[in-house]
Formats: structure tokens, C-alpha cells, sequence
């Protein structure tokens, strides 16, 4: 599960009262999911929160743009101690 902190730099930020100022998603509490879907030249800050100690895989997909097709597949390990 990976709690998201900010796109290309922005941290982001809980817009659901057109009324109320805009404050950061941290202060309203965490975004969480197990599942990001990006382009090219994108960036995401997140924190990893594995729940318990162990190796993990993080799956990242290549996707044709067009087709959706899968084009490459890794597997990253990730060491959670």
C-alpha cells in the first residue's frame, strides 16, 4: 500500500469543499493505494507501508499507449525490515 504525497512536485491537496482553502492531503489525512497509473515525464512522491516486516514485489508494467497493451513487465523487490 503506498500513500501518495505529491505529483511533479505538488504536494496534493484536498479540494472537496469549492468553500474551503485547499489544504494539503497530509493535513486532512493520508491518500492511500495499492495501484499509480502514469505517463512518460511523470513523477509521484510516495511512502511505502508494507504491514508487516518482509519482501514485497512492486510491479511496474510498460503499456502501449494506444492498445493498452503490455509491452515490458518488471519486478522490483522491495525489502521491508
Amino acid at each position: 500500500m503506498a500513500e501518495l504525497i505529491a505529483h511533479d512536485g505538488r504536494a496534493f491537496r484536498d479540494t472537496s469543499s469549492p468553500s474551503a482553502p485547499a489544504r494539503p492531503i497530509s493535513a486532512t489525512g493520508p491518500l492511500r493505494t495499492s495501484i499509480v497509473n502514469f505517463g512518460a515525464a511523470e513523477r509521484y512522491d510516495m511512502l511505502l507501508r508494507p504491514p508487516a516486516t518482509g519482501t514485497y514485489k512492486l510491479t511496474v508494467d510498460l503499456l502501449h499507449w494506444i492498445t493498452g497493451e503490455v509491452i515490458m513487465s518488471r519486478q522490483i523487490p522491495i525489502i521491508a525490515g
